[in-house]
């Protein structure tokens, strides 16, 4: 089992919601953050408007090459999300 959490822009999240449930993924959290990084300053402002989101899920091994992927090929101008992946250690579901 994987610890998945993808870094998207707020624009991309509907698309990144789709392609987890093409997945499979049956269930993640979401959260709306703010911030600075790569695809520029997100922080919900009117100098800097945008935001990103956060979802986390745990994945099957095996789903994840296929994910990312998925993630990876995303339609859109926006930035593709970021994902990290982590091995988890437990897990008290």
């Amino acid at each position: 089992m994987k610890m998945l959490l993808v870094l998207a822009g707020t624009a991309s999240r509907e698309n990144v919601e789709i392609a987890l449930e093409r997945a499979g993924v049956t269930g993640y959290t979401e959260v709306d953050a703010r911030g600075v990084g790569s695809s520029g300053r997100h922080l919900g402002s009117a100098a800097f408007p945008k935001t990103s989101t956060i979802i986390m899920s745990f994945v099957a091994d095996e789903e994840v090459p296929k994910l990312r992927a998925a993630l990876k090929a995303l339609p859109g101008a926006a930035p593709r999300p970021h994902v990290v992946t982590w091995t988890l250690e437990s897990w008290d579901a």
